[in-house]
């Protein structure tokens, strides 16, 4: 699966939906590969630590479904 555009709020978007099918921590982990390259791509500060953000969320998010 890849992003359809290079229109970086469409690549910003494919990323929030990659973060959010990831059922493991590994998966997570690769993902955030994914915004340390749209870091250097876009060179877009505030969508960079929005997507930060988003991967301590996923990170906090699949924590609690392991621990069910």
């Amino acid at each position: 699966m890849a992003a359809q555009s290079d229109n970086k709020y469409d690549v910003y978007n494919w990323i929030m939906r990659v973060y959010d099918s990831c059922k493991t921590v590994d998966q997570i982990h690769s993902a955030g590969r994914l915004v340390n390259n749209f870091y250097k791509l876009y060179q877009d500060y505030g969508l960079d630590r929005d997507l930060h953000d988003y991967h301590l969320q996923s990170l906090k998010r699949l924590s609690k479904l392991l621990k069910r």
